[in-house]
């Protein structure tokens, strides 16, 4: 029983850190690169603002929150 706890915690654990290193790696890109915002992400993109959206919280565009939600234009 202790061992399945203890796995079981390590797994959350792992996920934790793992979310939480995307988001700073994430951070991290968005501040070196060239960044756009959401409703030019639509225009280049051609789609609308929503999906954008979408496509961030699916882990498909690397973007981060500063004023406002911005993306990294050159990845």
């Amino acid at each position: 029983m202790d061992k399945m706890f203890i796995k079981e915690q390590t797994k959350k654990l792992s996920s934790l850190i793992f979310e939480q290193l995307i988001r700073a790696i994430d951070n991290y890109i968005c501040l070196t690169e060239q960044t756009i915002d959401v409703n030019e992400a639509s225009k280049v993109l051609g789609i609308k603002p929503d999906s954008v959206l979408k496509m961030i919280k699916r882990g498909k565009l690397i973007a981060t929150k500063k004023e406002k939600m911005v993306i990294a234009k050159n990845i």
